[in-house]
């Protein structure tokens, strides 16, 4: 009844198009629904990636019956890109499980200020400037700052953990006093 298909097809233009033609054929009264984010020339800060945005407005113009936007960031910038403001759609944010995502049940004792940011991305837009900033200028006397994920970048100060599974992230979450980022034009980060 429902066909719902992701943003950016990542290399499988062609494929999908083909995909989404075989699939409307064979059921010709479902309602295709397009989850969108980026625009990714934004997100990730190439001009040349404009043509991967319009051949998503393409996708969309062509088979979408409705967009689902992981933001309203997202939705906003998609609009001033050309998106189909006309065709119904809904803003639908990231959700964190509350099963593994979940305030720690006490305050921590420590006498030092925790932070922890995290990203899967290595992209420096997620913040690695502002970052490597405090790797080098914070007080380290008062404050630990862990950082989760990937990082284009080698810490002095800052301990660096490797990625983490969902669970394990959710354990070292809890072990810290604030989470920050300084990500730029961010869609909908799921850390966040």
């Amino acid at each position: 009844d429902y066909v719902l298909f992701n943003s950016y097809p990542f290399g499988e233009e062609l494929k999908t198009v083909k995909e989404l033609c075989r699939i409307r054929k064979q059921n010709p009264n479902a309602i295709f629904l397009h989850r969108v984010d980026g625009p990714i020339s934004r997100v990730r800060g190439i001009p040349n990636d404009q043509c991967l945005d319009q051949a998503i407005v393409n996708l969309n113009d062509h088979f979408a019956d409705g967009t689902v936007f992981q933001s309203n960031w997202s939705r906003e910038r998609c609009f001033e890109f050309g998106f189909n403001q006309a065709k119904p759609f809904k803003t639908i944010l990231n959700a964190p499980d509350n099963s593994i995502f979940f305030p720690a049940k006490s305050s921590l004792s420590s006498q030092k200020i925790k932070i922890i940011a995290t990203s899967w991305s290595n992209n420096w837009r997620k913040g690695f400037d502002v970052y490597q900033y405090l790797d080098q200028n914070l007080d380290f006397n008062r404050f630990e700052f862990t950082f989760v994920g990937n990082s284009p970048i080698e810490f002095k100060n800052i301990r660096h953990l490797v990625p983490l599974n969902s669970k394990d992230l959710g354990q070292e979450l809890r072990k810290h006093h604030a989470f920050i980022t300084a990500s730029i034009d961010d869609p909908c980060s799921n850390s966040l």
